[in-house]
C-alpha cells in the first residue's frame, strides 16, 4: 500500500479529503481512516472514510504497510494522528502533516508534553507563508514546510461554478424556511471552545467585547454583540445561526429563540450559498464564504485573533473587536455593493492547491519506494 491518510477533525477533512482523492486518483485505492466528528462530517458528502479501531496502531501499520502516512491535526492532545506520527516514524514510514489554519501553533503536535515538536512530522503541508513561518518560529526546519495552498479552496471554488441562481433560491426556501426571497439572509457562524487551550475560549482582561454581562465563553460573548447590534439593522435581516459540527444546540441556550432559523444538519455548503453575508469569529466559513462571493465580517473579542484567518490577515475580510463600530460594520456589509475583493481573492487564496500538494505526496511515495522505505 503506498499511502495512508487520517484526520480526525472536520477542519483538518477539509484540507485532506481533496488530497486523498487525488492521490486515490493517480495511484489507485488508499486507505481514509478516520476518527471524531470528521467521520460522520466526511460520509455526510458521501467521502468513503473508514472508522479507526485504536486498539493496536502498530498492528495496523504493519497490516497497511503504507511508505508515506499523511495525518490531520486537530484539538485533542490525545489524537491518534499524534500516536500514528510517533509510531509511523518509529517503523521508517515517512511523515505528513496537514496544517490547515493559523491558530495553535504551538500546540498541534505538543500531546501532553511541553515541546511544541513532541509529535511533528517529517514534513508539512501548510495552506500559506505566513502560517509557514508560524512553525519555523518554533524551530520546525524550513526545507520540511511546503506551502501548498488549501486544497478546500479549490473545492469551495468547483462546487460554486455549478450553482444556479434558482437553485439558490430554491435553497432559501427548502434549507433556511425563508418566505420573503427579497428579505436579507445573514449567517453567524458560530464556534466550539478551544480545546488544546480552553483559555482562550473564555472571558479574560484582554477581552474588548463583554457581551451582555453574564456570559463567559467567547462564542456567546460575541454572538450576544452580533445579535443586540442587528437588532438595530434596518430593515432587520434573516438571522441564521449556524453551529460548528463539534457544537451543541444546547450550547446557544436562550440565545436560540433570538435567531430566526438554527442551522446544524444543513449542509454548511448550502447554507452559505442561500446567504447575502456571513459573520463569525475565525470560522472557515468565512473564507468559504468569500469564495462563494458573499460580503464577509469577523468579530473578535481580542484583535490579536484578526491574524488567524487568511482573508482577515489580507484584508478581504473587515474585523471589529469594538460594540461602537459593530452596528455600522454590519450595515455596511448588507450594503448591495459590499462585495469581497476579487484581486485580493485571486492573490491570496490561490487555486490549484490540490495538485500541488497532490503531486508531492506522489512524489514522496515514488521516492520512499524507490529507495525501500
Amino acid at each position: 500500500m503506498e499511502a495512508l491518510f487520517f484526520v480526525e477533525d472536520p477542519g483538518a477533512a477539509n484540507f485532506i479529503a481533496p488530497l486523498w482523492s487525488y492521490v486515490s486518483h493517480q495511484l489507485g485505492p488508499t486507505p481514509l481512516l478516520g476518527t471524531g466528528t470528521a467521520v460522520r462530517y466526511l460520509r455526510d458528502q458521501g467521502i468513503p472514510v473508514e472508522l479507526l479501531s485504536a486498539h493496536d496502531l502498530p498492528l495496523l501499520l504493519r497490516e497497511i504497510e503504507p511508505v508515506v502516512l499523511i495525518s490531520g491535526t486537530s484539538a485533542n492532545i490525545d489524537s491518534h494522528g499524534l500516536h500514528l506520527i510517533d509510531i509511523a516514524k518509529s517503523l521508517d514510514i515517512v511523515t505528513v502533516a496537514a496544517v490547515d489554519a493559523a491558530n495553535n501553533p504551538a500546540r498541534r503536535f505538543r500531546g501532553r508534553s511541553r515541546d511544541a515538536l513532541a509529535h511533528a512530522p517529517d514534513w508539512m503541508l501548510v495552506p500559506d507563508d505566513d502560517i509557514g513561518f508560524l512553525y519555523e518560529q518554533l524551530g520546525y526546519p524550513s526545507t520540511r514546510i511546503v506551502v501548498s495552498g488549501h486544497p478546500h479552496y479549490d473545492t469551495i471554488r468547483d462546487r460554486a461554478s455549478r450553482i444556479s441562481i434558482a437553485e439558490r433560491a430554491d435553497l432559501r426556501r427548502r434549507l433556511l424556511n425563508v418566505d420573503d426571497l427579497g428579505r436579507q439572509v445573514i449567517v453567524f457562524a458560530a464556534e466550539p471552545a478551544n480545546t488544546l487551550d480552553p483559555s482562550d475560549s473564555r472571558l479574560s482582561a484582554s477581552y474588548s467585547l463583554r457581551g451582555r454581562g453574564r456570559s463567559v465563553t467567547r462564542s456567546a460573548i460575541v454572538l450576544e454583540e452580533f445579535l443586540d447590534a442587528i437588532a438595530h439593522v434596518t430593515p432587520r435581516p434573516y438571522v441564521v445561526i449556524r453551529l460548528h459540527p463539534r457544537m451543541r444546540v444546547e450550547e446557544l441556550g436562550s440565545l436560540v429563540s433570538e435567531a430566526d432559523f438554527i442551522s446544524q444538519l444543513e449542509g454548511s455548503f448550502e447554507v452559505l450559498v442561500a446567504s447575502d453575508a456571513v459573520v463569525g469569529m475565525t470560522s472557515m466559513a468565512l473564507v468559504e464564504a468569500v469564495l462563494l462571493g458573499r460580503p464577509t465580517l469577523s468579530i473578535v473579542p481580542i484583535a490579536s485573533e484578526s491574524q488567524i484567518l487568511p482573508t482577515t490577515r489580507k484584508g478581504i475580510t473587515p474585523w471589529v473587536s469594538s460594540r461602537a463600530t459593530l452596528v455600522e460594520a454590519l450595515s455596511a456589509l448588507l450594503a448591495s455593493n459590499a462585495q469581497p475583493d476579487g484581486k485580493l481573492i485571486e492573490r491570496h487564496l490561490k487555486t490549484g492547491a490540490t495538485a500541488r500538494g497532490g503531486e508531492l505526496l506522489i512524489e514522496l511515495i515514488r521516492t520512499s519506494q524507490r529507495l525501500g522505505i
